[in-house]
């Protein structure tokens, strides 16, 4: 495959809302996590180069489906519901919906988790026990940070090195892309990023 996959049609394919009602495909599936409001819809987007493909929204929780997007009959994307992190991190995984952790632990399908933070709020600790729980699972990620737009070059640099550390303690992820919707940047890293790791 090649990143200019990315500028070919991509369209609704199909939604799930009940475990083990998934789509009978053979494509391979890139999936897209995050919690509530990071942009896990504007981020498909921008990948597709279409503004209105995935729905957006200000408000959390807007997504409460597993939404498909076939992409050029070659790759499926996977818009999984954004999910609330709990007030304390050890609930976290099970509260993670019924749906997702069944579609992350039994998806043969799923070949990449793409795991979208926002820049503002840097690595947590709730994002890292779900991240022990991607690593436990056997996932293979991308870490994509996405909002980058909305930090200056001091909270830029700081966060770079919060970023390394992580990437240092978790090495299961492959490689991580900053990202701006808005202003397009790291788009195309992501794309490539994605291509070479599928």
């Amino acid at each position: 495959m090649k990143a200019d996959l990315f500028q070919k049609d991509c369209e609704f394919f199909y939604s799930v809302t009940d475990i083990g009602k998934h789509p009978k495909t053979n494509l391979p599936e890139i999936a897209f996590l995050g919690r509530s409001n990071v942009g896990k819809s504007s981020v498909i987007n921008a990948l597709v180069n279409r503004k209105k493909l995935v729905r957006t929204s200000n408000t959390p929780g807007s997504t409460i489906k597993i939404n498909y997007f076939k992409l050029a009959e070659r790759l499926m994307l996977v818009d999984l519901p954004g999910h609330g992190y709990a007030k304390r991190a050890k609930h976290l995984v099970e509260d993670l919906g019924h749906l997702i952790k069944d579609y992350l632990i039994n998806r043969a399908n799923l070949k990449k988790l793409i795991f979208i933070t926002d820049a503002r709020r840097g690595i947590k600790t709730e994002d890292e026990v779900l991240l022990d729980f991607l690593n436990n699972i056997g996932i293979s990620v991308i870490l994509v940070v996405n909002k980058i737009d909305k930090l200056n070059k001091t909270e830029i640099t700081k966060l770079d090195i919060e970023i390394q550390h992580n990437l240092n303690k978790f090495k299961f992820i492959e490689s991580m892309v900053n990202v701006s919707c808005t202003k397009g940047y790291g788009i195309k890293k992501l794309r490539e990023c994605i291509v070479s790791n599928i």
